[in-house]
Formats: C-alpha cells, structure tokens, sequence
C-alpha cells in the first residue's frame, strides 16, 4: 500500500467501531490491492463503501467523507487530513 493508502487506513480505523477493526482492515486492504491490480467494477466500488460506511462510528462519516470522493477514491490534496497533528 502507498503512504496515502497507509494514512487512510488508520484515520478509518480509529474512527471504526471496535469490534468492526479487524473487518476494516480486510475491506480496504483488499480494496486497494483488487484497485491497483484493475480488478474493481462499479459494483465493486458500491459494495466497498456500503461495508465501509456500515462500519464507520456515526460520528466519523463526516471525516470519511472529506478524504473521499463520491466514487470511493481519496482525495490526495486532503491527505494532510488523515495524518495526525504532532504533539
């Protein structure tokens, strides 16, 4: 997975239900490697965010939402988003 992917996946999981974690991890890690492979159809895609946003606290859906586009696909210009603030 790229860097963006890596981010993205641990922004979600922390906004994941817990016991949907381990779940998660599975979906986006297929997800990207069924994508960079060019195995995902549209109906892939639909399937992918009714399980990610199934499993997104209420709460978080605003956050997914503003890394990603309609289609599923992140937003590279809004990657600073997922990385959390040094302390």
């Amino acid at each position: 997975m790229s860097t963006l992917e890596n981010d993205f996946l641990q922004f979600v999981l922390v906004r994941t239900q817990a016991q949907a974690q381990d779940k998660m991890t599975e979906l986006i890690t297929d997800h990207f490697a069924a994508e960079h492979a060019g195995h995902v159809t549209g109906s892939d895609v639909i399937e992918y965010l009714t399980s990610l946003f199934s499993m997104i606290k209420p709460e978080a859906v605003s956050d997914v939402n503003d890394v990603m586009d309609a289609n599923g696909n992140l937003i590279p210009e809004n990657h600073y988003m997922m990385v959390p603030l040094a302390t």
